[in-house]
């Protein structure tokens, strides 16, 4: 697997651009072992949401370097930030739509969703959730 590919596959529908591509800066990032570890995890994920939705998915952000993260006005401890977080949406959907549809997967695939009523990004993340609560307020 070649990392400085941005067109190599990490997943059988996500490369390693929708990974690692920081927009703001119009660069890729470099992960690091651990990172990669964690953005397989993630994509994963997304592979089954994709599934689930039948659709292709929009990556908006996965990966984000501290630095990155901060210009952005990104979460200080952000789940982004070690590689296991993504935004995303799909086209042709509201992305309400898609998180409510997400709602009964939360416990099953053991991730968090973001509660952002009316945003145009649906935020998901591997982090434990807080007292037990997977859908959390940003």
């Amino acid at each position: 697997m070649s990392w400085s590919d941005p067109e190599f596959r990490v997943t059988p529908n996500f490369t390693v651009k929708e990974a690692c591509y920081l927009p703001t800066w119009d660069k890729m990032h470099k992960p690091t072992d651990e990172e990669i570890s964690n953005i397989k995890k993630t994509l994963n994920l997304m592979e089954k949401i994709r599934a689930l939705f039948n659709k292709p998915i929009k990556v908006h952000c996965l990966i984000r370097p501290e630095e990155y993260n901060r210009e952005i006005g990104g979460a200080l401890k952000s789940a982004h930030l070690k590689g296991l977080a993504c935004d995303f949406s799909i086209p042709d959907l509201t992305c309400d739509y898609v998180r409510n549809r997400l709602l009964p997967y939360l416990k099953l695939w053991e991730f968090r969703m973001e509660d952002l009523p009316k945003s145009n990004w649906v935020h998901v993340d591997l982090f434990p959730p807080r007292a037990g609560k997977r859908l959390f307020k940003p």
